[in-house]
């Protein structure tokens, strides 16, 4: 790489670290800035999502998601989710934020069972 391409990735990067202010000891890879950037999501709707979101394991991934049960719950308590339905922040096993999107249809999170797994009599 050229000289100035090296200090364009530095800026980059340093503009990654500086302007999100993730509260949650996650780092932000770049997929997920430029996802950020191109689906409208800011950062206080990730921390939102990582403070209230429900927490699944799938894949060696963690996925933070907000649904309809914690929109309930949480409107019971006066906090209001409802803008933020849908959203899934899916982090590495080292803390880092590697993409984030939007779907409502949280079926595909479920875990996959392989057949010879389960009990014969089933």
């Amino acid at each position: 790489r050229s000289q100035e391409n090296l200090q364009e990735v530095d800026m980059d990067e340093a503009a990654v670290h500086t302007t999100v202010d993730i509260t949650h000891n996650f780092q932000l890879s770049r997929h997920a800035w430029q996802r950020m950037g191109a689906r409208g999501v800011s950062s206080s709707t990730i921390n939102k999502v990582l403070t209230y979101g429900r927490v699944i394991h799938v894949r060696g991934a963690r996925i933070y998601v907000i649904g309809r049960k914690e929109i309930k719950r949480y409107m019971d308590q006066g906090i209001d989710l409802d803008d933020l339905h849908g959203i899934q922040v899916i982090c590495g096993k080292n803390g880092t934020i590697m993409t984030l999107y939007r779907n409502r249809d949280l079926r595909a999170l479920r875990p996959r069972y392989r057949s010879h797994c389960r009990p014969e009599n089933q």
